[in-house]
């Protein structure tokens, strides 16, 4: 499981799954967003460590507040009151929503959770180390958007829940990819 890898093993993996998501996503000439929350940025920034990254990343939303995920990706203010941030409708709402506004994207991926540390005054509806994700895929033929939620609960060390959920991402992307080939 990916959250028992420690950070070096954690880069090394990114580092492996960037350069294969460069070949196959090039060679498909597929397009991918990213809306990251947690992440802050870093799944997108792992994407563009590739050399000729902009042939397949299109960009990135930061959306760290429900406020910017409202703003920036229309996530229902209903969602987040009812089901919170960290929520299998919040991420499929971000992602799906990221695909609709980037018309020349295929794929979007979002992720939102809890990457710690704990705390006493913990008040969400899920516990620390809690992550969502969604990725969804345009079909070039019908334009239909299929989406896929995942949950996964990690370790809650901040910054190597960050990198860890990179790491599951990106591995869940090219089984998706490996699906479709």
């Amino acid at each position: 499981m990916v959250s028992e890898l420690n950070v070096d093993m954690l880069i090394i993996k990114l580092a492996e799954y960037s350069q294969k998501l460069a070949s196959i996503l090039t060679e498909r000439e597929l397009k991918i967003v990213t809306a990251e929350s947690l992440t802050a940025g870093m799944l997108a920034s792992h994407l563009a460590d590739v050399a000729g990254a902009s042939a397949y990343l299109l960009g990135a939303y930061v959306c760290y507040l429900d406020e910017m995920k409202q703003q920036l990706l229309n996530v229902d203010s209903e969602v987040l009151a009812k089901d919170g941030a960290v929520s299998a409708n919040c991420v499929r709402e971000m992602a799906t929503n990221s695909l609709r506004q980037v018309q020349a994207a295929d794929i979007a991926i979002a992720v939102s959770g809890f990457a710690g540390p704990e705390n006493a005054n913990w008040s969400e509806k899920e516990p620390c180390g809690t992550v969502y994700m969604a990725i969804t895929r345009r079909d070039k033929d019908t334009g239909e958007i299929n989406v896929r939620t995942y949950k996964e609960l990690f370790v809650p060390e901040r910054n190597k829940v960050r990198l860890a959920v990179c790491v599951w991402a990106m591995e869940e992307l090219l089984a998706i990819l490996a699906k479709c080939a």
